[in-house]
């Protein structure tokens, strides 16, 4: 009973070794497939780290072990540069004595209209022709360039209508019509 247990253990064995050859290979295969249909090559697949945590002694996993310091998260607040700071004040009874602040981050966007009057230069040349100064690179028909990358961002990733971005544009302050050069113009086709 002994040998034939034996020898089951050694057949289990060259088993397992064959079809440990034979992932290698049918991965090697896959592989060169994909390089021959010009597909980019299967990404490195390293080891998720959760076996090691099943494998450390019962005592670390208890507690008893030297406390690790906390694990970071996300990016980080470290990363942010604060613009301005606010100091609030709490209506605290008579008598009461402060202990110091507690601070908090917070993030936010400022979204209103910036509205800059170009005053151009113009000269008659002595031949009868008029020469305008250029407007700044991106200034295009009464908007500036971060309202057309608002726009475009909104139109194009935000799938906004063109009514939608004239009305959120509207909220914010600006003008759908405006006077450029002694003319009306609209922006966003509206």
């Amino acid at each position: 009973m002994i040998g034939e247990v034996e020898r089951l253990r050694k057949d289990n064995e060259k088993l397992i070794a064959a079809l440990a050859a034979a992932k290698r290979e049918n991965q090697h295969l896959k592989d060169e497939i994909r390089r021959l249909k010009g597909l980019p090559p299967r990404p490195p697949i390293k080891p998720s780290g959760m076996e090691k945590a099943t494998d450390r002694p019962a005592a670390e996993r208890s507690g008893e072990a030297a406390a690790s310091p906390p694990r970071r998260r996300g990016p980080g607040v470290s990363k942010l540069s604060i613009d301005r700071t606010v100091t609030l004040t709490a209506s605290a009874p008579a008598g009461s004595r402060i202990k110091g602040y507690e601070e908090i981050i917070v993030q936010d966007v400022a979204f209103k209209p910036e509205v800059t009057l170009y005053r151009r230069e113009r000269w008659t040349t002595p031949d009868g022709r008029t020469v305008t100064a250029d407007l700044p690179a991106g200034v295009v028909g009464g908007c500036g360039p971060n309202l057309h990358r608002l726009v475009l961002t909104l139109h194009f990733q935000g799938q906004m209508t063109c009514e939608r971005i004239v009305a959120a544009l509207t909220a914010a302050g600006l003008s759908p019509r405006i006077r450029s050069g002694g003319r009306s113009v609209r922006w966003c086709g509206s």
